[in-house]
């Protein structure tokens, strides 16, 4: 009975408890001020191209030259602030905690900071961490 309690018990954190998720696909917002700054557009895709990078896409509007679309990378964040490069820049990139929205910080001045909101989710090994998780929870004996 005790290791039944335990095991809903622990179920219940697994589904609760979800780390940062940054891989996705997000809209741009409009508080950059396109008549000042090189703002992000439309639709920002973020992928994980290898274990330790982050891949970066978005359309850009406003005072960017000649240039329509950013492809970059990134170190993947440890937590919930990256950096990126843009338009020479050095950006942080600032995850909410329910990986809902990004918030990007300008150093170029406040016209010039962002947000994006998620579209969708990519999920990666968050149902087979659940599952190894609730085997080894399963076959461990409460004494």
């Amino acid at each position: 009975m005790l290791s039944t309690i335990f095991l809903l018990f622990a179920t219940s954190i697994i589904m609760i408890v979800q780390s940062q998720t940054w891989i996705g696909t997000y809209t741009a917002g409009s508080t950059c001020n396109t008549a000042v700054c090189c703002c992000s557009s439309g639709q920002i895709v973020v992928t994980n191209p290898t274990i330790n990078m982050l891949a970066v896409t978005f359309g850009l509007t406003g005072q960017c030259g000649s240039s329509t679309t950013y492809i970059g990378t990134t170190p993947y964040p440890s937590g919930y602030t990256g950096y990126l490069t843009f338009a020479g820049q050095n950006l942080t990139l600032i995850l909410s905690s329910n990986s809902q929205t990004i918030s990007t910080i300008n150093p170029a001045g406040s016209a010039c900071n962002s947000n994006a909101s998620r579209n969708s989710a990519i999920k990666q090994f968050g149902n087979t961490m659940a599952i190894v998780a609730l085997i080894f929870i399963g076959l461990t004996k409460v004494v």
